[in-house]
């Protein structure tokens, strides 16, 4: 019975062992590749711009997102300043893709929207994004807030699902 419960033990011991080597390969693989994608001195910022149709300053049932809005970024580093730009997809996503401009702080403004309907600068149109090393971050893509575009006056439905929105939550 002794020896069944050391055989027992010793088989545990190995199979927790096991476990911790196998975590700390993926967690050096895992480091190796955010190294390797930061040595090639690139990182992909990514974010959303959406139409703010009921002036709120944030994303609503009503909200719709835009496609063709164009974004710069623009990181400021002792180095001077590296501008990138990007577009928005059908969906109102946009993806740029940083070289430069690493180990800096950025900021991402709107340049232009992609409906004329809605092409108010709203004053969440700025997001500061940090791009430098060693922030805990172990991927070369940053993920941005969204950034809006505002309509002139609330859209006619706003009003109705802002209530909704409210006395759902």
């Amino acid at each position: 019975m002794a020896q069944t419960c050391s055989t027992t033990l010793a088989a545990s011991a190995v199979c927790f062992l096991s476990l911790l080597i196998v975590a700390h390969c993926q967690s050096d693989a895992a480091s190796a590749g955010a190294a390797s994608a930061n040595a090639n001195g690139k990182i992909e910022v990514e974010g959303m711009v959406f139409c703010d149709n009921c002036r709120v300053r944030n994303i609503t049932t009503v909200s719709a997102m835009i496609a063709g809005a164009k974004v710069k970024l623009d990181c400021k580093g002792s180095g001077g300043t590296n501008s990138f730009e990007g577009v928005t997809d059908q969906y109102g996503n946009y993806r740029v893709d940083v070289t430069g401009g690493l180990n800096e702080v950025c900021e991402i403004s709107l340049v232009s929207s992609g409906d004329p309907n809605c092409a108010e600068v709203s004053p969440n149109s700025r997001v500061t994004l940090n791009l430098k090393d060693n922030q805990g971050m172990v991927s070369a893509k940053r993920l941005a807030e969204p950034i809006s575009f505002m309509t002139k006056q609330p859209a006619p439905a706003c009003a109705e699902a802002l209530q909704e929105e409210q006395q759902s939550s």
